[in-house]
């Protein structure tokens, strides 16, 4: 039985390109979450208003 498969239907001589288009796209994720930076945010005025209300 005859492959009834065009040569351009056929993703395999493509498929390093593939590979390597996701590996770029993992290290770029990765290396966006080494990158990424929280700050502390101010809770002091959370932590007054406790102890006001303690004192009373």
């Amino acid at each position: 039985m005859k492959t009834k498969k065009s040569l351009k239907a056929d993703l395999e001589n493509k498929r390093v390109l593939f590979i390597e288009i996701g590996l770029v796209i993992a290290l770029a994720i990765v290396l966006g979450a080494f990158e990424y930076k929280t700050y502390e945010r101010n809770v002091s005025m959370i932590t007054a208003n406790i102890q006001q209300v303690i004192e009373e």
